[in-house]
């Protein structure tokens, strides 16, 4: 085995290469969530693989204290992939399910030290994994004689000191690899080897550090696979387990100071102070008893969905156009099967009852759908739950607490993106779930441990900060909201335009929303691309071209161009969404002229 030492010490890139990256503006500072889009062409570029960007939305593009942590750990090892996570658990997992999830069947063989400290995580989390799983002592004769070819089998060695049991299995492990097992090793410090370990497919290691007595969680996966680390980053953004950019920043400190990073076993109980003080206000917001907090919303999203499916029960019956991530999570394989998810439009629930058997885990939708800003009956779906006890998740996001609590109509779980109205400032990423009764706490609580699914203590310090003002600000973003609805809908140049208000114009507003937020879509006259172009590259300050929403400066993007430009045209025609969509995402301004006056130069440029 090749043990030749390299350096310990880490040497990381100052920047992305800028012949390889488009430099991009940030909105929100250092630890910005979004950044700017000027130009249509950009997005195409990026679409099509021939542009990267430096900044963009941060689970989607990798920002530069990530790009850098990665790279500098890919090089230092001489491989090809290094993949970040917000914690060692929520690593080791997600790799292990892309290995397994192909397959309805399939087993892990552990080789593993069970006195060892350093992984009394591993059975706890190994078991929400649902699959069978046979653990090994180090010291056992021959642990690999029971693995199998032909079968579906993951063969995973977490030691503290993996380097000394592999060299003295050589024969055993190049015998694993000629049957096309994985061969996986975890350990909790990136010491244990000098290079990457030898008859090792992947290699999960711990990126914990320490900054002012507060533990800084991440874990990251190393290796060589192309197929199958580029699916792993792509199953990171739909997932969300994602490091957060100041938790890199920590690490890239910690590393251009010392030759490795502690594994703090403990943490301060300050940040336990931050972390209930943020509960405690979005429980009273919501009207819950209690939450849990995650790295981001789609994090909160696919760990509830993930909770709820079983082999048995594989079914999620959506209602409405979700938000992009949400359907691209959903459309992924279930344990190698694929079609578990059931497509209901918003005035399809009639139809709902039809739908429900034996294999359905849940009917998930949002409050105010995204970009449609269509409006599910909650009363009703909340009846139809109850009565068939089947859970109801509610992504309450684009509809806030301040006017709607899903959990007064029937929810079992409430989902919210942090990152959007709550924090406002375009410089957190976050996730929340909310619940009322016991029957979810432990169940809840357990997968959210045996994942790592903590966010940082210092994002959770950034909306604790930002919570502040959301009440007041919230009531400026409904009125503007009404405002730019009213604006739009008088343009010569604006088609059609959606929001909530609008599916209510001729009837009553339903009882359980008492407001419609500030997202806005809308579709133009000529309705082609060009035309598109000519808009969205015409626009000025003050508004700003970037993804997401709940800003408190106004956004405009191209939405349908950046969520679903690779789709056919039967997916647009069957979720009833225009090719090309304009999103727009009004701010708090308590000024709206200026940006009125900017939307009004854009769209006169197709008159």
């Amino acid at each position: 085995m090749n043990t030749s030492p390299l350096p310990r010490d880490l040497e990381f890139p100052e920047d992305q290469d800028p012949e390889a990256f488009h430099s991009t503006s940030v909105i929100g500072g250092e630890f910005s969530i979004t950044a700017e889009l000027p130009k249509l062409e950009d997005i195409i570029e990026w679409q099509e693989g021939r542009r990267k960007f430096t900044r963009g939305y941060y689970r989607l593009v990798e920002g530069p204290q990530l790009f850098r942590l990665q790279q500098g750990f890919s090089r230092h090892f001489s491989i090809r992939h290094a993949i970040a996570f917000s914690s060692l658990p929520s690593a080791l997992l997600e790799l292990l399910e892309l290995l397994f999830n192909r397959y309805e069947e399939s087993r892990l063989k552990v080789i593993w030290e069970h006195l060892d400290p350093d992984f009394s995580f591993l059975v706890n989390s190994l078991q929400s994994l649902r699959r069978p799983v046979t653990y090994f002592p180090e010291n056992l004769e021959d642990p690999l004689k029971n693995l199998e070819s032909g079968k579906q089998q993951v063969l995973l060695i977490a030691l503290k000191n993996p380097l000394h049991w592999m060299q003295n299995h050589q024969e055993q492990l190049k015998a694993v690899t000629a049957a096309k097992i994985p061969i996986v090793v975890c350990s909790p410090s990136f010491t244990a080897f000098e290079v990457f370990p030898e008859n090792a497919d992947y290699w999960v290691t711990s990126l914990s550090c320490e900054k002012d007595g507060i533990s800084v969680d991440g874990g990251i996966v190393l290796g060589n696979k192309d197929r199958q680390m580029n699916e792993l980053r792509e199953i990171r953004k739909k997932r969300g387990n994602v490091l957060s950019l100041r938790s890199a920043s920590i690490m890239l400190e910690n590393l251009d100071q010392a030759e490795n990073l502690p594994s703090p076993k403990k943490r301060n109980t300050n940040s336990g102070d931050s972390k209930q003080q943020v509960l405690n206000q979005l429980c009273r917001l919501e009207e819950a008893e209690f939450g849990l907090l995650y790295p981001s919303g789609m994090s909160a999203i696919s760990s509830v969905v993930s909770l709820l499916r079983r082999p048995e029960k594989p079914k999620v019956i959506v209602i409405g156009l979700l938000y992009t991530d949400t359907y691209g999570f959903l459309e992924s394989p279930f344990r190698g099967k694929k079609d578990t998810t059931c497509y209901l439009k918003t005035d399809e629930i009639d139809q709902l009852e039809q739908h429900l058997d034996d294999q359905t885990a849940c009917i998930l939708t949002e409050t105010i759908t995204n970009p449609l800003l269509e409006i599910p009956d909650l009363e009703q779906l909340g009846r139809i739950s109850q009565k068939n006890h089947i859970p109801l998740v509610i992504d309450n996001t684009l509809a806030t607490p301040v006017n709607c609590k899903p959990l007064d109509w029937g929810a079992d779980l409430v989902i919210h993106s942090t990152s959007k109205y709550l924090n406002g400032n375009n410089n957190h990423g976050g996730g929340v779930v909310l619940f009322r009764t016991d029957k979810w706490k432990w169940a809840m609580e357990r997968y959210h441990q045996q994942w790592g699914l903590e966010p940082g203590i210092h994002e959770i310090r950034t909306l604790l900060q930002n919570l502040e003002d959301f009440g007041e600000r919230m009531e400026r973003f409904n009125s503007n909201g009404v405002k730019a609805v009213d604006f739009l809908q008088k343009h010569p140049a604006v088609e059609k335009v959606f929001h909530g208000s609008l599916t209510y114009q001729e009837r009553a507003s339903p009882e359980w929303l008492m407001g419609y937020g500030s997202v806005i879509s809308f579709t133009l006259i000529s309705g082609n691309l060009e035309s598109l172009r000519l808009f969205y590259d015409q626009l000025p300050a003050p508004l700003l071209k970037a993804p997401t929403l709940g800003s408190n400066q106004t956004l405009v993007c191209p939405y349908a161009l950046l969520a679903h430009y690779h789709e056919p045209p039967s997916f647009f025609e069957h979720h009833r969404i225009p090719r090309h969509l304009v999103r727009l995402a009004v701010g708090c301004e308590e000024d709206l002229d200026p940006v009125f006056a900017a939307l009004d130069q854009g769209l006169n440029q197709i008159l």
